[in-house]
């Protein structure tokens, strides 16, 4: 069951987990083949009906909507 998606170079990925992660390693839930991501880079997380997205401490940090986080 989809709690909610998110869309990333035209392609709708579904978000059905607590905890999401993003990073360079194929581990990760949505794995990003960019030398400028971290193996780890952040994470989004589903708590109460809302969604946040954590950066994980890297390096080139994370953005939203061209915000830094």
């Amino acid at each position: 069951m989809s709690r909610g998606y998110l869309v990333a170079n035209d392609k709708r990925i579904d978000l059905k987990h607590d905890e999401t992660t993003i990073g360079r390693l194929s581990s990760n839930l949505i794995p990003i083949n960019d030398p400028t991501i971290s193996k780890y880079h952040a994470s989004i997380h589903h708590l109460q009906s809302k969604f946040y997205l954590v950066d994980l401490n890297t390096v080139n940090g994370t953005f939203l909507n061209g915000t830094k986080l």
